[in-house]
């Protein structure tokens, strides 16, 4: 039943309780009576228990309260309707029985009250305070004149109107608590206490004061009345949900709701506060949510990326497995994965993305997932792979040149010991050479040793440690120079092997009675160019390359050339470069290409970073 058909329903059947009782229609007596005293009663009665098994919490004892008070008015009027058509053998009035029937329902608000007290304001108190004065000020104020020995004559009408007024006030302050199907019933209860007090004040008015209402009997009108409303009151409940919303029903809502709101919020905390990049993608693969960290590591501003599909940040050679991956996710799976993302100015960052389905409510939203910046880690692999490579020539030297040069030395001191007839001063000068060999090439191992020390890339004093390097090999050639103060470069302690090596080879492969070496530092925007040039016997065209490779050897000396091979390798870490020009008019010149660095000094002192 609708709104409009209930109140409809009510409307007409207010309207018939009074045609009924101003009309008096002859026989309709006995069928008032058993309508409004013992048939309406009895729904309530029925109702209000189905409402009672189908209710949870301390709200159902309230709908218990009116099924006990309805079937003991029930059996009083029973036994009304009954003496009409046999005699009953009983002497006792059943009546003050009915001040029994209240006890239940002041009961079940009086058990109601402490739950519903933490939740009642002041206004709600006042309301009803008010409400309750008026309405009992205003019913007995006539009464003013009469005694109390003479309301004492009619004890069970005024005791079963104090009681019925315990229950409004009572019943006044939950009005304000409940909401939904709790709230209809308790107005409906609260109305129809109100008529049941107004009914026994009315039976105190006539014989009392004498009050007589015209063309009906008033108390009778408004007991049926009252049934009537709570009858009304409990079917609105039966029709539309059987059960009351209760208060512990509602703290537990509220309990599951601020637990719900208190994970969302530390999920929205994890959420923005986590070190990764997080990200929510609809179906079609569109950003439906991210976090801060999209600024920190790709230079996005989050409104600006939301809507937008992820694949457009994908570097155009990893967008095929990143369409692989994303469906396999909308099928069910978890996918982890590398990707090369787009940032905000244009380089690359690598990324490792794990992303697994997004579902809510038993559907597939979308996909969800971290993508964690492993540059870092990148570079690192890189390192270890260079390092293995670089530990693969050095045992390639010490297992190859130093064991050659040691089977040389060996098979002389064996030809001595046979008796050979050798010459011992050409022998002499052939083992000379080979220990000098030997230990030539444990120096360059030395020095390739600390080209291999890879540190962190700081701001280093090139000026300063290419002045030391200037000193160092200042009594082996003449050495002029040009270098301006305080230019820093990004290094770390492999610079001074790198200086040293380019040095070195430009006094070794010397064949002047005066090695003279030119060292220049040139600034041009952002890169520092170090020109080291010697007047030697140059180096073809045809080398000016192969020099650099890692299986080079010289022509004359037969020397590994690995030192320029591991001074190439320096400089494209160091984010530079090395060549080899011609010097005029005779001669070679090495340029070595770094990058600008503003950190000072103390950075590097700070940093920990041993330079020497």
């Amino acid at each position: 039943m609708g709104d409009r058909g209930f109140y409809a329903a009510l409307t007409t059947a207010v309207f018939l309780v009074l045609i009924v009782n101003i009309m008096q229609f002859p026989g309709s007596e006995l069928a008032e009576l058993f309508a409004f005293y013992v048939f309406v009663p009895s729904l309530v009665f029925l109702i209000s228990l189905v409402i009672y098994w189908n209710t949870e919490g301390s709200i159902r004892y309230y709908s218990l309260s009116f099924s006990l008070f309805t079937i003991v008015t029930f059996l009083i009027n029973l036994y009304h309707f009954a003496g009409n058509f046999v005699v009953l053998k009983i002497d006792y009035d059943p009546e003050p029985l009915k001040l029994f029937a209240l006890i239940p329902v002041i009961s079940a608000g009086s058990y109601l009250y402490p739950a519903v007290w933490k939740y009642l304001k002041i206004k709600d108190i006042a309301l009803a305070l008010l409400i309750s004065s008026a309405l009992v000020i205003g019913v007995f104020y006539p009464f003013i004149p009469i005694t109390l020995q003479e309301f004492y004559s009619e004890p069970m009408v005024f005791i079963l109107a104090l009681l019925i007024f315990m229950a409004i006030f009572i019943n006044s302050f939950f009005i304000s608590v409940y909401r939904g199907a709790t709230r209809t019933l308790m107005v409906s209860a609260e109305l129809s206490l109100i008529l049941l007090f107004l009914a026994q004040a009315s039976i105190l008015y006539r014989r009392l004061l004498g009050f007589e209402f015209p063309l009906v009997d008033i108390s009778s009108l408004l007991e049926e009345l009252a049934f009537l409303t709570l009858l009304f009151g409990f079917y609105r409940v039966y029709s539309t949900s059987l059960e009351l919303p209760s208060i512990e029903l509602l703290e537990r809502e509220i309990l599951e709701y601020r637990q719900k709101l208190e994970s969302i919020t530390g999920y929205k905390k994890f959420f923005e506060n986590a070190e990764d990049f997080l990200f929510r993608l609809d179906i079609e693969g569109r950003f439906v949510d991210v976090n801060s960290k999209i600024g920190v590591l790709l230079g996005y501003e989050e409104e600006d990326i939301i809507g937008t599909r992820f694949l457009r940040l994908v570097a155009r050679e990893d967008r095929k497995i990143m369409n692989q991956k994303f469906s396999s996710v909308l099928k069910g799976n978890r996918e982890k994965f590398r990707l090369r993302i787009i940032k905000k100015r244009g380089d690359l960052l690598h990324m490792d993305v794990l992303m697994w389905p997004w579902i809510e409510r038993s559907t597939l939203k979308g996909v969800e997932g971290i993508a964690r910046d492993v540059s870092d880690l990148i570079e690192a692999e890189e390192n270890v792979r260079n390092l293995n490579e670089y530990l693969t020539i050095l045992n390639k030297i010490l297992r190859h040149d130093v064991q050659n040069d040691i089977a040389v030395i060996r098979m002389y001191i064996d030809l001595a010991k046979e008796g050979e007839d050798i010459d011992i001063a050409t022998a002499m000068e052939k083992i000379d050479d080979r220990v000098n060999h030997a230990l030539s090439t444990i120096k360059d191992v030395k020095e390739i040793e600390r080209m291999l020390s890879v540190g962190e890339l700081v701001g280093v004093n090139l000026s300063m440690i290419l002045t030391k390097r200037i000193q160092e090999f200042s009594k082996d050639a003449k050495i002029t120079y040009s270098i301006p103060r305080n230019i820093y470069v990004e290094a770390d302690s492999a610079i001074n092997s790198v200086l040293h090596n380019i040095i070195q080879n430009a006094i070794f492969h010397n064949d002047k009675e005066v090695v003279e070496i030119d060292i220049k530092v040139e600034e041009k925007d952002d890169k520092i160019y170090v020109r080291i040039a010697d007047n030697g016997p140059g180096i073809p065209d045809s080398l000016k390359e192969m020099i650099f490779r890692e299986s080079f050897k010289g022509e004359t000396t037969g020397r590994s050339g690995l030192g320029l091979y591991l001074v190439k390798e320096t400089m494209k870490r160091y984010g530079g470069n090395v060549w080899v020009e011609d010097n005029i008019p005779y001669g070679s010149v090495f340029v070595l290409e770094f990058k600008r660095s503003e950190i000072s000094e103390d950075f590097q002192r700070i940093s920990g970073v041993d330079l020497e």
